[in-house]
């Protein structure tokens, strides 16, 4: 077997070693010396990596925030836009071999329908998420719940209550149609109408009540959800006491656990400030698309999960430096990844 054919089964092993052969003219090899740059914040992304040897170090604004080694993928943006910026700089901290596709090989590889383009959004997806929750995790130690946590379920008291209010069933004719927030989603209206009609079709409405939580934090809860009526707050425990971080407040359209199909525990809950309702999509309605569907919806996963790295790490710089002003005599380390409290492996596929 070809060096390069190996390297790449070794990675992709789910890929048929055929699809792998066929790709074998669009990878380069790319050999990055100690302390040099594979690629500079602000430029743009162009490229899309796997490495297979090494270690990079990511920065932002000069500051090493983690650390992407053996069987990490790195520039995943370049797999949904060629339009992007980096958003961090790539430095080897040892020397360091990498596979690197272009933008045009990941557009060819996307229009021949290639198994090998989605099992990159699959992995890219699943790096990029647990990065955002190694994150998440340092920035819930570094600040203070300043709202109750949902509780864990509601009392039967209330459910009688709410039955009682609630004589009526919820038609779901009375929810406001999908097909209006695909359309102006920034990918989605780029795709073909067939393919949002069948992306459409994979959802179901359902109605809430205000107070529900529609997702609960630490849950492994597979759906995706989509507001399309009323307003909900995003709240993340915090602290042992049960103090809870408004992380924001939903409108609709916003598109909710964009990440849900990676396998990961929910890293906030949706609690719902109004009556009104969602569009749900579950891991099961997920992997019934047609290939042209799922694809973009992998797509989709996958810019939202890196959107939600990005603003992770831009709080957690932010907290990290507010911490530091504080406890002076305890400031974390430059590395954002370790935080107050160390976490070495922060970056490592689990």
């Amino acid at each position: 077997m070809e060096p390069l054919l190996f390297a790449l089964s070794g990675v992709l092993a789910e890929v048929p070693e055929a699809a792998l052969r066929a790709t074998l003219p669009l990878w380069s090899v790319v050999q990055v010396r100690e302390q040099s740059f594979l690629w500079r914040q602000g430029r743009p992304a162009d490229a899309f990596a796997l490495v297979l040897a090494g270690a990079l170090d990511v920065l932002v604004d000069g500051t090493v925030i983690g650390r992407v080694e053996a069987g990490d993928t790195i520039g995943e943006s370049a797999l949904y836009t060629g339009e992007g910026r980096r958003f961090a700089s790539v430095r080897a901290s040892v020397r360091t071999h990498a596979l690197v596709l272009s933008r045009a090989g990941i557009v060819q590889l996307r229009a021949l329908g290639c198994p090998v383009h989605d099992a990159l959004l699959r992995r890219a997806i699943a790096g990029a998420t647990h990065r955002s929750q190694v994150f998440d995790r340092v920035l819930a130690q570094l600040q203070v719940g300043k709202f109750a946590a949902p509780s864990s379920g509601s009392s039967g008291i209330f459910r009688r209550l709410w039955r009682r209010v609630a004589r009526t069933t919820p038609n779901p004719a009375d929810c406001p149609p999908l097909t209006g927030f695909l359309a102006h989603h920034p990918l989605l209206g780029r795709a073909t109408p067939q393919v949002r009609a069948a992306i459409a079709e994979a959802f179901t409405p359902q109605a809430f009540r205000a107070g529900q939580v529609l997702l609960r934090q630490g849950d492994a809860d597979a759906r995706v959800l989509v507001l399309a009526a009323g307003q909900a707050d995003v709240l993340r425990t915090v602290d042992a006491r049960g103090g809870a971080l408004l992380l924001g407040r939903l409108e609709p359209g916003a598109l909710v656990g964009i990440d849900a199909f990676a396998g990961a525990a929910r890293t906030a809950s949706i609690v719902a400030t109004t009556a009104g309702w969602v569009h749900v999509m579950t891991r099961e309605a997920f992997e019934r698309l047609p290939p042209p569907a799922r694809t973009t919806w992998l797509e989709v996963t996958l810019a939202g999960s890196v959107r939600r790295f990005e603003a992770a790490a831009q709080a957690l710089q932010a907290a990290i430096g507010v911490f530091a002003s504080r406890h002076e005599e305890a400031t974390p380390s430059q590395n954002l990844a370790t935080g107050p409290q160390p976490a070495s492996a922060a970056w490592r596929h689990r």
